[in-house]
């Protein structure tokens, strides 16, 4: 008698399997979303959404072209629950990253791990689009046949743009979720990341004289989630946003495939490519202590550019050392006694990351005054 043998498992299977992880999940924040957006405007009714709307004679506020006096705030909740879901959905999908007793488990399955990312992500990609196109179809049959269909069409094109962010932020989180040991310094790593990085930029761009009504666009690259509220005032490309979720998406699969399986449970402060990414910590704190010794020490302060105050640099440079012991400290990295021997000159980092990115944002920002 021949033997047979079965077929592997494939992408569809993983993605099924993926969906039906989830499912519990899904509908709790199904639920959120709803609640947030077309429940409560049925609970603040008609009349009241009209008399909120309602042009306003002897009121100043701008609200912009997508947006009206009750959309406003339902917009900017949904943005942060939409952040939540996204951290979530990715904690729930790859949690098995970071236990041990799983990880062998799942790594002897009879399926390639570029079957276990891809079915993994693209279940997490289409549990964001069922959740928003749901939320989005219920509210604009409640805007509609209230009469003001015209508010829903003119909101559109910013919670497409909201959804798109959300599957940029899924993108960068899932780098992380790749690369890390436990799912809580992931999630660290993710906020701290953006963080420090979108307020460097805006440092380094005030004292490049680069700083724009309209930020340049190198502020939104490290921190997607910045997206879900900056569009509400700065329009972003599309083609753009489309571009980084790609980028973040293929560069997670690579992450996930050269991954190995004794970074379970290990804090990142000691996986080997963590030093390389504490000198943005490094330089967003030595920014930091730089200006305010320079505010609080330079009698010059008011005419003075800091990067002209001895005041700015000293605090800098106090300012490296204390980020590269505190981002140490902070992701469970040992503190030895050669600390000094074997940081510095990874903290030193932090100055040739702050000289690349003001170098950039001198060759390809206009000056702003």
């Amino acid at each position: 008698m021949e033997k047979t043998t079965r077929p592997l498992p494939k992408l569809g299977w993983a993605y099924k399997q993926a969906l039906a992880r989830t499912r519990s999940l899904v509908s709790l924040f199904l639920f959120l979303f709803l609640l947030v957006m077309p429940i409560a405007l049925l609970i603040i009714g008609k009349d009241n959404y009209l008399a909120n709307t309602a042009p306003n004679p002897f009121s100043s506020a701008d609200y912009g072209p997508h947006l009206n006096g009750v959309l406003l705030p339902l917009h900017a909740i949904l943005g942060l629950l939409s952040a939540v879901y996204v951290y979530f959905l990715g904690g729930t999908h790859f949690n098995y990253l970071y236990r041990r007793n799983v990880i062998d488990r799942e790594e002897s399955l009879p399926f390639s791990r570029d079957t276990q990312f891809w079915g993994r992500t693209l279940a997490h990609f289409s549990e964001l689009f069922i959740v928003f196109f749901v939320n989005a179809l219920l509210t604009g049959v409640i805007l509609s046949y209230w009469g003001f269909g015209h508010d829903f069409a003119a909101y559109l094109p910013l919670y497409l743009s909201l959804f798109l962010s959300t599957l940029e932020l899924t993108g960068f989180s899932l780098v992380l979720f790749s690369l890390s040991g436990t799912l809580f310094d992931a999630i660290l790593l993710n906020l701290a990341i953006q963080g420090t990085w979108i307020v460097s930029v805006l440092q380094i761009l005030n004292l490049t004289e680069r700083l724009h009504d309209t930020p340049s666009d190198l502020i939104w690259f490290l921190a997607p989630a910045s997206r879900f509220f900056s569009a509400i005032v700065w329009p972003h490309s599309v083609l753009q946003t489309v571009a980084m979720i790609i980028f973040w998406t293929v560069s997670a699969w690579l992450c996930f495939r050269k991954r190995p399986a004794e970074y379970a449970a290990v804090r990142n402060g000691q996986l080997s490519w963590y030093p390389w990414l504490q000198p943005l910590f490094s330089m967003f704190s030595g920014l930091s202590l730089g200006q305010f010794i320079f505010l609080l020490f330079d009698p010059n302060v008011a005419y003075l550019s800091p990067l002209r105050s001895p005041a700015f640099y000293i605090g800098y440079f106090i300012g490296l050392v204390l980020g590269q012991w505190l981002s140490s400290v902070v992701m469970g990295k040992p503190i030895r006694k050669e600390f000094f021997r074997k940081e510095l000159p990874l903290c030193l980092l932090g100055i040739v990351f702050f000289i690349v990115i003001a170098g950039l944002a001198r060759l390809f920002i206009p000056r702003a005054y």
